[in-house]
């Protein structure tokens, strides 16, 4: 009885807790990070799939899949639909409406360090916007589900006495 009164106060010492755990930040950022790349893997492989094109790790992290238009579609394509999932992954990870920027732009901000250790400082402008449109999109879309699940109903069931 004593370890189950415990672990109750524990539950709820926790629920909406705003204590700093470096620990668990760092393990939502690694988690997030393996979200993005390999749902942006599978997207390009499907979108190259469906258009006949070569897969490449290129169009994971060089910045110049984008600078041809007509040839860095289906890289744009990919990374549109990913803003998808990573919001999903938004949602399942952090699942907290007002930490999404912050979790979008940590994300996006690591594909920069990665794209440029990769291969050199981006200097097309159409990357520059295509990842801040991603990243805008992935906040906003991150926010509304997170926001969706915040503010759904608590069900609250009373129990009713025989009188």
């Amino acid at each position: 009885h004593d370890a189950l009164t415990s672990l109750r106060f524990r539950i709820m010492a926790s629920f909406r807790s705003y204590v700093w755990d470096p620990v668990l930040i760092v393990a939502q950022i690694i988690a997030m990070q393996c979200i993005f790349y390999v749902c942006l893997g599978g997207w390009l492989c499907l979108v190259d799939s469906t258009l006949g094109l070569d897969k490449s790790v290129h169009q994971l992290l060089d910045h110049r899949e984008v600078a041809d238009f007509d040839n860095g579609r289906p890289t744009m394509l990919a990374s549109s639909l990913n803003c998808l999932t990573c919001a999903i992954g938004l949602r399942t990870v952090i699942g907290r409406s007002k930490q999404c920027f912050d979790f979008a732009s940590t994300l996006y901000f690591f594909h920069v360090v990665l794209t440029t250790i990769y291969s050199g400082i981006p200097t097309h402008w159409g990357w520059w916007v295509l990842n801040g449109v991603c990243m805008a999109l992935t906040t906003v879309l991150g926010e509304f589900l997170c926001m969706r699940v915040e503010m759904s109903a608590i069900p609250v069931t009373f129990a009713l006495s025989n009188r």
